[in-house]
């Protein structure tokens, strides 16, 4: 939403109550107002949305075991190995040690469901204003407003997964053979080894496993707002009884927020100065000649803030009715 044009138009009719001060203060001395009190909003909504970009639960690797080490085999006896064909000689049989080999693969998974809630805060802060009336008339008044405002601990958060992962395995049996003896007719194998490299004509597959899935890893993303205002603005004040005052004005807003947001292991926080315009319409009844109780209820809006971590976005939409409540001071 674009709000240029009505903050321009609340800077000239600034600077008109100023120009009024000028030409009239002397005439009609001014009149200071103090203000302070609690403060509601009706609506923060607060967003996150997209999708973990921290990669699966389970990173993809491929690893390979056996269950015997050949190299440093002690003795071989003769229930451990096995008779095969000289692959050189045909006819002829040797001897061959055996061992099984698993090869474990892990894939990433794809299927990460993305992130996407949101949440609605009513939160109470503090309101504290002062004014001045540069020009009177009779029951009337205007002059300008500033006023300071803060709401804190806002917060949401929304949780997905991770795409996870598949385990396949495979198995084999190798045959190492035993070359240069013994033979099959000799049963001693105390001065004989095998050779470290498998024969691989005679690698056997065993077979292996389909895809095992892997649950991805659930992964939440957090988000924590403050809201501190400055307000200026025109003030029209009628007084509709001796002790009464009705007020209105508009007013253009510095709304300085700060965003703390965390996803799974990232951090970051943001702190922007975001441009506002609000409009409120309040009453004062005064317990005293200077002191009294004043309510006010208005609207506000507020250019959404935002920040982005690890493909993950929140935003923020401050823009919202609020009212105060407080001790009014005139002098």
């Amino acid at each position: 939403m674009k709000k240029t044009g009505l903050m321009k138009g609340i800077a000239l009719f600034a600077v008109m109550a100023l120009a009024g001060a000028a030409t009239a203060g002397e005439e009609s001395p001014g009149r200071w107002t103090f203000s302070a009190g609690p403060a509601w909003r009706s609506r923060v909504k607060s967003s996150i949305s997209g999708r973990p970009s921290d990669g699966p639960s389970v990173p993809a690797s491929q690893t390979t075991t056996y269950d015997k080490d050949i190299a440093g085999h002690g003795p071989w006896s003769l229930s451990e190995v096995e008779v095969v064909g000289d692959p050189y000689i045909s006819g002829s049989l040797l001897y061959a040690a055996t061992r099984t080999g698993t090869e474990r693969t892990v894939t990433p998974g794809s299927g990460a469901t993305a992130l996407n809630d949101s949440d609605i805060d009513r939160p109470l802060g503090i309101s504290i204003s002062a004014g001045r009336d540069f020009y009177s008339s009779g029951r009337f008044a205007a002059g300008l407003s500033l006023r300071f405002a803060g709401y804190w601990d806002m917060k949401s958060h929304a949780c997905g997964q991770s795409g996870g992962g598949t385990v396949t395995s495979r198995s084999w049996k190798d045959y190492h053979l035993f070359e240069n003896g013994p033979f099959p007719d000799e049963d001693d194998f105390t001065n004989f080894k095998p050779d470290s490299d498998p024969y691989l004509p005679y690698r056997e597959e065993l077979g292996g496993s389909s895809g095992q899935t892997i649950p991805g890893r659930r992964i939440c993303a957090r988000l924590s707002s403050d809201l501190y205002q400055v307000g200026i603005g025109p003030k029209l004040t009628w007084r509709a009884f001796d002790r009464v005052d009705v007020f209105g004005g508009v007013e253009a807003l510095c709304n300085f927020s700060h965003l703390e947001a965390e996803c799974g292991e990232a951090r970051r926080t943001e702190t922007d100065c975001l441009p506002g315009v609000g409009a409120r319409l309040g009453l004062v009844a005064y317990l005293t000649d200077n002191i009294g109780l004043q309510v006010d209820a208005g609207y506000e809006w507020i250019d959404e803030a935002d920040v982005s971590l690890g493909g993950v976005r929140a935003e923020v939409d401050y823009s919202s009715f609020v009212a105060t409540a407080g001790i009014a001071l005139r002098f």
